[in-house]
């Protein structure tokens, strides 16, 4: 019924993906499965994205920083991204010598407030939080000033794989690890354009990284560090 399809919100292991190669139809990942022998994909090269992202965050001073992911379902279902953040962000941290804190949180307001009371239930003296959830993190600002803790004078928050759009709507906005979402998306469509047309059989893998943004959210640790938390 169609040509060629460009597949989205990719797991690890992927039954779709299975399904689409067996009916003979012409595929493009945006997203990767855990094997991609034979795929054409791309994707955030999301090793490098939380290096980033962490190395900022270290090299302002922070030591103890919480990762808030998507939800603990999501993680379960074998959503590439999240579970590739949440190794990345493992091997980020200790590779500082730091101890690696991850909080699973609902993709909602209420999520991210939730998220935020288990990190500082985990970690009292956390001066920085990453975020890969767009619509937890603003329930993560909202958690922080109800209790007292300001953006970035106690806590610092960078907001990952994310569009300057959403980053501009919190106050203050937000430093963001900015998603090259038009560029995977044009690139993809090439790769499937390539493929129906015949050019070649080669397969079509790519990797782009994130862009660091610096805005309003991130800063030295204040005095809350200092302190201890």
């Amino acid at each position: 019924m169609f040509d060629g399809v460009v597949l989205m919100e990719v797991k690890l292991a992927d039954e779709r993906v299975a399904a689409l190669q067996e009916a003979g139809v012409p595929l493009v990942l945006i997203g990767r499965t855990g094997d991609t022998d034979g795929l054409s994909y791309v994707d955030i090269d999301f090793g490098q994205t939380v290096r980033e992202a962490v190395a900022h965050l270290v090299g302002l001073g922070h030591r103890q920083i919480v990762y808030v992911n998507h939800s603990a379902q999501t993680l379960a279902r074998g959503y590439g991204p999240a579970l590739r953040t949440r190794d990345a962000f493992v091997t980020a941290m200790t590779g500082h010598g730091l101890e690696p804190v991850m909080i699973p949180a609902e993709d909602s307001a209420a999520g991210g407030r939730a998220a935020l009371a288990a990190a500082l239930a985990r970690a009292p003296g956390l001066t920085a939080v990453l975020a890969m959830n767009e619509t937890a993190i603003f329930g993560i600002l909202g958690e922080l000033t109800a209790r007292g803790l300001s953006v970035p004078g106690d806590v610092s928050v960078v907001s990952m794989v994310t569009s300057p759009q959403v980053a501009e709507l919190a106050t203050p906005a937000l430093t963001a690890m900015t998603s090259p979402g038009s560029a995977m998306g044009r690139i993809a469509i090439e790769a499937l354009a390539r493929h129906l047309d015949g050019v070649g059989d080669e397969r079509h893998q790519q990797l782009l990284p994130c862009a660091l943004e610096i805005r309003g959210s991130t800063a030295a640790p204040g005095s809350r560090q200092r302190m201890g938390g």
